[in-house]
């Protein structure tokens, strides 16, 4: 639709000539020439796919790249998805919002299916005698550690007599 002059120039004031979207500065002179710095069109807030109308309120200046990325979406919902594309090509900007995750400590394999500790540390804790070797805390069902005998709470204090 083509605007006139005093239409053209109410819409470049609403922002004092800036794009609306970006904040970019805009070039009165530039008005729908494209390629060129601060070139612009008049967007429509809501758009006239939506149902959007030519009615001044409804008009804004945005700058060329914008109007064209914003397709059909209205003005507010394409300022949440700049904003939030901003954020996360930004988040070490913005720590609290993307806190980072906390790592688990990889689980060591049992590759006999039990589970050993220091047997003077376990039983002093727990109040009973000192003693020396490993303290078998848990054995897995049919795994090797079972077939020979060891059993949750066994304390191994020599293997092959030494």
């Amino acid at each position: 639709m083509p605007y006139d002059m005093i239409d053209l120039r109410y819409i470049f004031d609403k922002t004092n000539g800036y794009c609306y979207h970006c904040r970019k500065k805009l070039a009165w002179k530039n008005y729908g020439v494209v390629g060129v710095r601060g070139a612009w069109e008049v967007d429509h807030s809501n758009p006239r796919a939506k149902g959007g109308t030519d009615y001044i309120r409804n008009l804004i200046p945005s700058c060329i790249s914008c109007n064209r990325s914003k397709g059909i979406l209205s003005s507010r919902k394409y300022q949440d998805s700049i904003f939030l594309g901003t954020l996360l090509k930004h988040s070490e900007r913005y720590p609290e919002l993307f806190p980072k995750k906390k790592r688990r400590k990889k689980r060591q394999k049992q590759p006999f299916g039990l589970r050993i500790a220091d047997a003077n540390k376990i039983l002093t804790v727990s109040g009973s005698f000192p003693a020396y070797g490993a303290y078998i805390g848990w054995v897995k069902p049919k795994s090797p550690a079972e077939k020979v005998g060891l059993q949750a709470g066994d304390i191994v204090v020599q293997i092959n007599n030494q």
